[in-house]
């Protein structure tokens, strides 16, 4: 190709060509780039130049870069997409930016219209816990077991981080409904919940589940 409409043209042409091959990322991130940073192709075409680059970006773990392109193609096209706001809470977790996670997460949250995704809950949950504000993660699980009741691990989670935050009467409340539900199938879960048990007085009980 000679003029520049070609040239950017064919390099994504080429870039998605290689995006469908294993081990061929790094090629594929080099064409895209050439066509997005060409912004000459028509606006459809450049803007799935750019998600795709982010995405490739995604997946070979360049994090910093995949967030800038998400960002540009969210300015570029206009639109407002809660997996791409999710795929930039994942990319801020990864470079432990987890002040940077809640935003993107909630801008997911309130774009979902039918069914919640439990993916931007998990990725504010993920962020307080390794940012140490057991409170706010308390918050998140709160919301997380009314949406999502069958979802066992999120019930012994927030018994655990009751424990955390010494709020032991609600944490035996939780373990228990946990327990009654099948939910707990880890040792170490039953025996917190006889912790519990012992701690409220209710030896009968602890002694049971310890059998």
């Amino acid at each position: 190709p000679k003029k520049p409409y070609d040239k950017a043209y064919m390099a994504k042409f080429l870039g998605s060509m290689y995006a469908g091959q294993k081990g061929k990322g790094k090629e594929s991130i080099a064409y895209m780039q050439t066509a997005v940073d060409a912004d000459i192709l028509s606006t459809n075409e450049h803007g799935n130049a750019i998600r795709t680059l982010a995405d490739l970006q995604i997946q070979e773990k360049l994090f910093a870069d995949a967030v800038k392109n998400y960002k540009l193609w969210l300015d570029f096209t206009g639109k407002e997409d809660s997996k791409i706001y999710i795929r930039i809470g994942v990319a801020y977790m990864e470079l432990k930016q987890y002040n940077n996670v809640i935003a993107p997460a909630d801008k997911a949250i309130a774009l979902q219209k039918v069914k919640p995704d439990q993916s931007p809950y998990r990725l504010k949950l993920g962020a307080y816990y390794e940012s140490k504000q057991p409170k706010k993660a308390i918050d998140v699980l709160e919301v997380m077991v009314e949406l999502f009741p069958e979802e066992g691990k999120y019930w012994a989670q927030l018994g655990q981080f009751y424990m955390l935050n010494e709020q032991y009467e609600k944490a035996l409340e939780t373990m228990h409904i946990a327990y009654i539900n099948g939910f707990l199938s880890k040792k170490s879960q039953i025996l917190v919940l006889a912790q519990l048990y012992t701690n409220n007085m209710i030896p009968y009980r602890a002694a049971v589940i310890l059998e």
